[in-house]
């Protein structure tokens, strides 16, 4: 059964290690292996009439978490 065009879509990341990461990147993997960021951005450029949710959670430094805002 397909989507209704008003679903909301949700992403959900969980980072155990965002260490891993500069102080100032957004803490969701993305590599050509695995485009978890890409496929945000991309969605929410494709759906543009659609509310789309993003639920990161980790432990996070204030940058991370700016950056994360933006």
């Amino acid at each position: 059964m397909p989507l209704d065009q008003h679903t909301p879509l949700l992403f959900q990341w969980f980072e155990r290690n965002p260490s891993r990461f500069g102080e100032n990147q957004i803490p969701i993997i993305n590599t050509q292996q695995n485009p978890y960021l890409n496929n945000i951005i991309n969605a929410a450029i494709i759906e543009k009439e659609r509310t789309i949710g993003v639920l990161v959670d980790g432990n996070f430094s204030a940058g991370q978490k700016k950056a994360l805002a933006k």
